[in-house]
């Protein structure tokens, strides 16, 4: 079985906790001490999803304001997408569109999963955005919207999980929507070729009945051209030809 390469990269702002989101899954380790992210790191995962051998590519973003033009760069081809805001930090949730425009602006969003997650969902009893909000913003660019926490293992697994399956569903959509478009279009242009084989076939056959009419015009004339001149010598023969009725 072929191994599949999925590209997997996560945006957000600074202290949002993408790198410990992604340590958690990748090494399942969390370090609650906050480094910032000054370039774009990647991580990588061997796993098997619904019978799929697939090497993940999870790259980590920059999200401090003034460097984060270099992840440009590294935005494409992306398959999934998690943009992460921290519930305690309202201003992180208020910037996730600045993210998700980028984001749609280097890749083509059909061919696309994108994921919202609430991190630092332990601390509930400090956030200042609510669920709902974070759901209405997913439902509105037609985002998956998890809540997260990098403290949990399960939960970030859950999450990274559910994402690359709903990637691989879309995919399979994807190519049997393609390959049902391939069929109708051969058998259109098949339809079109016995039609115009057809056509042809048929302006073939009128042309030829019009020729075969316009042989036996051309033959009649010559046949009563024939006869005419045969009255004439007979007449002739019989001494009745008169030359002054000849034009």
């Amino acid at each position: 079985m072929s191994e599949v390469s999925l590209k997997i990269i996560l945006l957000g702002d600074p202290h949002t906790g993408k790198t410990s989101l992604i340590n958690q899954y990748v090494n399942n380790e969390f370090d609650g001490d906050y480094l910032m992210t000054i370039g774009n790191d990647k991580m990588t995962k061997d796993i098997k999803i619904n019978e799929e051998q697939l090497k993940l590519e999870i790259w980590d973003s920059i999200g401090h304001e003034k460097l984060r033009s270099a992840n440009k760069i590294f935005m494409k081809n992306t398959d999934i997408a998690l943009i992460v805001y921290d519930i305690t930090n309202r201003q992180s949730f208020l910037n996730l569109n600045e993210f998700y425009e980028e984001l749609i602006n280097i890749n083509k969003r059909d061919k696309m999963i994108i994921g919202i997650a609430a991190n630092k969902s332990d601390l509930y009893e400090n956030a200042k955005v609510n669920k709902e909000e974070g759901e209405e913003y997913a439902k509105n660019i037609n985002a998956l919207y998890f809540e997260s926490t990098a403290t949990d293992h399960e939960n970030v697994v859950n999450i990274f999980e559910e994402l690359i399956k709903v990637y691989i569903e879309n995919n399979k959509e994807k190519k049997n929507e393609d390959t049902t478009n391939n069929i109708n279009n051969s058998n259109e242009d098949t339809t079109n070729n016995i039609n115009n084989s057809n056509e042809d076939t048929t302006n073939n056959t009128n042309n030829s009945n019009e020729l075969n009419k316009k042989n036996n015009s051309n033959s009649k004339r010559k046949k009563e051209k024939k006869k005419e001149l045969n009255d004439i010598q007979v007449e002739k023969d019989a001494g009745i030809y008169n030359s002054c009725n000849i034009i």
